[in-house]
């Protein structure tokens, strides 16, 4: 297997990953846990713009790493809207009172819109990772 093929299989491995992550989330957020749902919802964007990371040969693995990295060559570049960058963010910061900070309340709409914004950013992956040719 020649390094191309290698790092395909691996950028693949990633967004399958995310697309495990959305349907995780879902299933949470369907039976009333929240709080799950927004950490699986920021895992499936965590692991999408990894992917993407992987395909220009910037790969980061810890997590702040990798929103950085998103924004300065995907939004910063004008590859991505602003608006990915946002959500990738707010995302974050809601899995992370969610996981940390217990005293405050996840709740259903918060939820919902991380998942919504999760699964755009995986499919916005998805269409790019297949218009440049790793998917």
């Amino acid at each position: 297997m020649n390094e191309r093929e290698t790092k395909r299989r691996e950028i693949e491995a990633y967004m399958q990953q995310a697309q495990y992550m959305l349907t995780v989330s879902r299933d949470n957020w369907q039976n009333g846990h929240y709080g799950t749902s927004v950490n699986r919802s920021y895992y499936a964007v965590f692991h999408a713009a990894s992917a993407l990371l992987i395909a220009i040969n910037e790969p980061r693995v810890k997590h702040y790493g990798v929103i950085s990295a998103f924004r300065q060559y995907f939004v910063k570049t004008g590859l991505w809207p602003t608006a990915f960058s946002q959500s990738y963010g707010r995302i974050l910061t809601n899995r992370q009172n969610s996981d940390y900070r217990p005293s405050i309340i996840t709740t259903q709409v918060n939820a919902e819109e991380d998942l919504q914004d999760a699964a755009q950013f995986v499919a916005q992956a998805e269409t790019w990772l297949k218009d440049e040719g790793w998917l």
